[in-house]
């Protein structure tokens, strides 16, 4: 009989907002990896949105995908209002 450990990942979406106009993704990807802590982080995207002053600030979509066993513990570390 075949043991097959099932690996799901689940993403932690992140709206990140009123950013100075010249951050950039990889910025970002950085502060998650220099935050996570013990955090399991499988892949961390980012994507940059259309702002409504560009040149005042810019905003940004982050999608940080982790272990179903680490959803919990990700959504609390992450999801700060």
């Amino acid at each position: 009989m075949l043991n097959l450990n099932l690996y799901r990942l689940h993403t932690v979406d992140v709206l990140v907002s009123r950013l100075h106009p010249n951050t950039v993704c990889n910025e970002l990807v950085d502060c998650v990896q220099s935050v996570k802590g013990n955090l399991s982080v499988c892949n961390v995207d980012c994507k940059k949105l259309q702002s409504k002053y560009e040149s005042l600030y810019c905003s940004f979509y982050v999608a940080i995908s982790v272990d179903s066993a680490e959803l919990g513990r990700a959504a609390e570390f992450f999801y700060v209002t």
